[in-house]
This record gives C-alpha cells, sequence and structure tokens, in this order.
C-alpha cells in the first residue's frame, strides 16, 4: 500500500527487485537495488590477527537463527553426511545461533547420532566474529533469503562459503570462485562441496581469500550509505 505513496523502493538484492518488477508489476524506473553493507574491518581483522584454536580439526558451520526459513534440519543432515564421508578426520561442527526451534534443532541433532560432534552456542553480535575465526568453512542452509548479513559476515572473515540457491545467496557468493551454491533441500550437494573444500586446503583459502576481497570492495557499509544518499539526491532534484 505504501509504495503507492513512494517516489522509489529499494531492495536489498537483484532477485527482489526483480521479483517486484517481474511478479508484481512496479516500475522498473520505481525500483532501485543497493545491496546491504557491513563493517568489513570488524571481521577481516579479527581473522586475520588471530590464530586458529582448533587444535589442527577442522571446522565448518553456520550462523543463523533457528528458524523454518533457515533449515536447520538441511544443514544437520550435510553435516552427518560430513563427518560420515571424512573417515578418520575429527570434523567439528559450530551452530551458531538461538531461536524457537533450537531445542528442535538439538533433538534432531541427536535422533541423526551426532549431538556429541554438534556445539549449539547463542552468541551477541559482537562475538560473531570469534566464532568465524574457528571456522574453515561457512554455511548457509536457507530455504529463503534476501541479502545475507552473515555470508557477508563469513566471507569478510576469510572463510570460504557453501550455500543454497536462494534469494540474494548468488549474489554474494561467486560459485566455483569465492564458494559454491547448491540447490535448496538437497544435503548430498551441500554436504560433496563442503568435503571438496575441507579436502582442498589451497582452493578454500583461494575462495576464501576472493570473497574477502569482494566485500571489501563492493559491500561495504560506506558503498550502502553512498548509494543510499545518492538515490535521496537524485529524488530531492526531480521533487
Amino acid at each position: 500500500m505504501l509504495s503507492c505513496f513512494s517516489s522509489a523502493i529499494i531492495c536489498n538484492s537483484h532477485k527482489a527487485s526483480s521479483m517486484l518488477i517481474n511478479k508484481h508489476k512496479y516500475k522498473n524506473e520505481k525500483v532501485h537495488t543497493i545491496h546491504n553493507g557491513i563493517e568489513i574491518r570488524i571481521f577481516s581483522e579479527r581473522y586475520n590477527q588471530n590464530k586458529k584454536i582448533n587444535n589442527g580439526a577442522k571446522t565448518i558451520g553456520m550462523v543463523a537463527n533457528h528458524s523454518r526459513v533457515k533449515n536447520y534440519k538441511l544443514f544437520l543432515d550435510a553435516v552427518d553426511i560430513v563427518i560420515s564421508g571424512s573417515g578418520n578426520k575429527d570434523i567439528n561442527i559450530l551452530a551458531v545461533g538461538d531461536g524457537p526451534l533450537k531445542e528442535e534443532s538439538i533433538e534432531y541433532s541427536n535422533k541423526l547420532g551426532i549431538k556429541s560432534k554438534v556445539k549449539f552456542v547463542r552468541a551477541t553480535t559482537d562475538e560473531i566474529p570469534k566464532f568465524l575465526h574457528r571456522m574453515d568453512v561457512f554455511i548457509l542452509s536457507s530455504n529463503y533469503e534476501g541479502l545475507s548479513n552473515a555470508i557477508m559476515e563469513a566471507m569478510a572473515a576469510g572463510l570460504p562459503c557453501v550455500v543454497t540457491d536462494v534469494g540474494g545467496n548468488s549474489e554474494l557468493v561467486i560459485d566455483g570462485k569465492t564458494g559454491y551454491i547448491v540447490p535448496p533441500y538437497d544435503p548430498d550437494a551441500l554436504a560433496y562441496k563442503v568435503l571438496h573444500l575441507l579436502n582442498n586446503n589451497r582452493l578454500a583459502k583461494k575462495f576464501g581469500s576472493a570473497g574477502q576481497k569482494l566485500m571489501r570492495k563492493e559491500f561495504s557499509l560506506e558503498k550502502m550509505v553512498m548509494n543510499t544518499e545518492k538515490i535521496y539526491e537524485e529524488l530531492a532534484n526531480i521533487l
């Protein structure tokens, strides 16, 4: 309803903009895309200055609320496959987040027989960089996204990402260059790509470095503010 009285509509992903234009028939010139921005330094500096504390074990993890949208069940199904496919290698699992379905996620991990492997932790915003620092591969198993700040933060921390092909995820993770995009609801595809990165340290570091550079160039908080100001200035001149 409010869109009828708005001079411009800002979406945080091209996918969302396309949906408004193609599905809801908004005027093309009224819809603008401005990607979210984050404070890159908070994640990149802490990651680079600290050493991993996993005693040589590989760690995979996800930062997300325990909700239907984030699909922790898919994450845990993929983790179960990764653990089975890793042979004798020690794998640590971090599930960082809270939410209404957290107990359900814990119960499901117990059902799969991997509860002892998965560390479910609640974290404040300030603690997120610390947990990202402990990971070797970041996963996001969402059913739906706009533009995920969790992915952006993981990439800023230098992590290769394996994420589902929903929303604006493919606008962040460049498949085969900064991580992998996999179909939603497919634990085998998700696990396969995670295992591939765990078994290829050089490739994982290459992806992580490329993702960090992309975040610095295109997804800084400063760039988001600058692009938003630009739209306000253009509208002020028109009106």
